[in-house]
């Protein structure tokens, strides 16, 4: 299912795309296998979606805005094994693109 939320970036830097559609790209080296993609925000969340299904349990959802890689191209290997098609930040902030990148930076920060 589409997001409704998710805004397509231009840049790294989090520059919205302009109407021109012109945007930058990043190819990252993940293993053996590189992959390219363009940036994308959206607002993710950890927790229940709808009240139904909180009762009972801790709180409402926690949610932030992140950004993080829509994949256009991968290679064959190891991709044809682990279908995905986006990078999420969940690893250490140094390996990230910017901070913007880090989903837990965010949810911290």
């Amino acid at each position: 299912k589409a997001s409704t939320s998710a805004v397509q970036l231009a840049y790294g830097d989090g520059t919205p795309m302009a109407s021109d559609g012109g945007r930058d790209t990043t190819t990252i080296t993940y293993g053996t296998g590189k992959l390219t993609g363009e940036y994308v925000r959206d607002v993710m969340c950890i927790g229940h979606r709808h009240r139904e299904e909180s009762r009972g349990r801790n709180g409402p959802p926690v949610c932030t805005t992140v950004d993080f890689l829509g994949v256009l191209q991968e290679s064959r290997f190891p991709f044809s094994e682990l279908p995905f098609d986006g990078i999420f930040g969940l690893g250490l902030v140094g390996l990230s693109a910017g901070a913007s990148f880090n989903f837990v930076e965010r949810l911290i920060g």
